[in-house]
């Protein structure tokens, strides 16, 4: 197997990157499920993300870049791993999640002063993200 290419389902990695990106939209954005929790403990109001604006097309942008990225390696780790099923797929995302992102987030969280409730709250979405996007790689390729 070529570990650059892994001979993947490229459709998959397409409709798995779109699965944080969905989710983000609800986990994180004002007025939209989650919105208002993860403004409470970043300390900000709706009012004050929009003054400080921000090209949308750039911060969209990075975002399916970065969501196409960690959809690309999921797919070689799931591959490698021989996951196959969405079952397989799952467990893969959660041992990833733990091992990698909820371990690798802890001290950005303790050094920057941005406590645990915050650090929890932005973990719970990766734990449900990274898992659903290997369980549909898994699934699918």
């Amino acid at each position: 197997m070529d570990l650059w290419t892994g001979d993947l389902n490229y459709l998959a990695v397409i409709a798995a990157a779109l699965v944080p990106m969905a989710l983000g939209s609800w986990w994180y954005m004002p007025r939209v499920g989650l919105g208002g929790v993860w403004m409470r403990l970043v300390g900000t109001t709706e009012e004050e993300i929009r003054a400080q604006g921000g090209n949308q097309g750039l911060l969209m942008g990075s975002m399916l870049l970065s969501s196409l990225v960690l959809a690309y390696v999921l797919a070689l780790l799931t591959r490698i791993a021989g996951a196959s099923g969405f079952g397989q797929g799952l467990v893969l995302g959660l041992w990833l999640w733990a091992g990698v992102i909820l371990t690798t987030s802890l001290g950005v969280y303790i050094f920057a002063g941005r406590g645990p409730r915050l650090w929890a709250f932005n973990n719970a979405y990766h734990l449900v993200s990274v898992p659903l996007m290997a369980g549909l790689l898994a699934a699918w390729t």
